[in-house]
């Protein structure tokens, strides 16, 4: 994200769609908010055809870099994931739909490598978060850091695990394939560790198609359906994840189902109130909005964010003078934090020593800010008003 990832003022139009077939309703709900562009995309059906009629199929494809892989996973992947033999028979086993899962994957990533050399497609990426539905399970599917979870007598019973380049599996594949995890991106540059797309991280010619640099091979769980306890699904990109935790966002959505809202409405709340969060993590808008961008130092080069009253920087590096880590970023003298920007503009940092890993405070210690300071934290908490509570 460099200075032109933002915009100035958040769209908040939305695209809103809902339907149902078989036993199952579904409401989708779609907004820009502060992005300069809609890269995002989605399969919505709740009853496939034919011999699948019993079955569902729903996803979210979050893009990057671009819409093209997205928008092309929306219109084939499915197609690409039920034309194994595991859903020719009247049998369902799952061991062989995962498998199948995982194959559709893989092929459609083929695919699409093929047309981006022959079209010359621009250089993008998606993850990819599904849920398949058939008469006895729910498979979830996931690739990158969308979410999906599952309510089930009033709890939070399972949700999927993000793809990120400091998870230990995944930056042994990515060192294998003599890449590195700089500031917990692959190559100091891509946030995940998989995806569809994304091309560039997968020309490891000594290396095979699932331990390339990134990976589209899908992590599949199945479950047992529970008639009569299975509540609610969600499906969710990372923007959703940023302003609620997993936890948060069930009770939210379980919430307002028995208020007896349809699960559009409760899509528009959610969006809603994601965007009111973030708008409290900025302040007055984002950073493009109330202050200037500067040549970024330290580790990376990149940009940061001035305002006059301090340099958060972005991207850029920083000296590692605070007890930061995982992220490799801290706050304190002449740091900032990794992707994150003030309230109000106003650039005042915590004291030197003090610290936050990413979006957590180091060590459990805590750290503080004048009031009025606060950033959106990880676990849906809000530290808009200072202190910063420890962890």
């Amino acid at each position: 994200m460099g200075p032109g990832s933002f915009l100035e003022a958040p769209r908040t139009e939305k695209r809103l769609e809902r339907g149902e077939g078989g036993e199952l309703r579904y409401g989708l709900g779609a907004m820009q908010g502060w992005r300069a562009h809609m890269e995002d995309a989605h399969t919505a059906q709740p009853q496939l055809p034919g011999a699948l009629a019993a079955w569902a199929f729903f996803a979210v494809y979050d893009g990057h870099a671009g819409g093209t892989v997205a928008q092309f996973c929306a219109r084939h992947l499915l197609e690409e994931v039920v034309a194994g033999e595991a859903f020719a028979g009247e049998a369902e086993s799952p061991a062989a739909v995962k498998a199948a899962v995982r194959e559709g994957f893989l092929r459609i990533d083929r695919r699409m490598q093929a047309l981006a050399r022959a079209e010359g497609w621009e250089h993008a990426g998606s993850t990819a978060v599904a849920v398949l539905v058939s008469p006895r399970h729910l498979y979830f599917i996931n690739l990158g850091d969308s979410r999906a979870l599952l309510c089930r007598a009033g709890r939070l019973t399972f949700h999927t695990k993000d793809h990120k380049p400091g998870r230990p599996r995944e930056r042994e594949r990515i060192e294998n394939a003599g890449g590195t995890v700089l500031l917990q991106r692959v190559n100091g540059s891509l946030a995940v560790s998989r995806a569809l797309g994304d091309f560039d991280y997968k020309a490891v010619a000594w290396r095979g198609q699932t331990e390339q640099l990134v990976s589209a091979e899908p992590e599949v769980d199945e479950l047992a359906r529970c008639p009569g306890e299975d509540e609610f699904l969600v499906l969710a990109c990372d923007g959703v994840w940023d302003a609620f935790d997993t936890q948060g966002l069930c009770a939210f959505v379980r919430s307002r189902l028995l208020l007896g809202a349809d699960p559009l409405a409760v899509c528009e709340e959610v969006l809603d109130a994601g965007l009111h969060k973030v708008r409290q993590g900025w302040g007055a808008g984002p950073p493009a909005s109330n202050g200037r961008w500067l040549p970024g130092r330290g580790l990376a080069g990149g940009w940061r964010w001035g305002t006059g009253h301090g340099d958060f920087p972005l991207w850029g590096g920083a000296s590692s003078q605070t007890d930061s880590h995982s992220m490799g970023w801290g706050w304190g003298a002449g740091n900032g934090t990794w992707g994150l920007f003030p309230l109000e503009g106003t650039g005042s940092r915590p004291a030197t020593g003090q610290g936050l890993a990413g979006l957590s405070p180091v060590g459990g210690a805590g750290s503080h800010t004048t009031p009025g300071q606060g950033l959106t934290g990880s676990g849906g908490r809000e530290w808009d008003t200072g202190p910063f509570p420890s962890s």
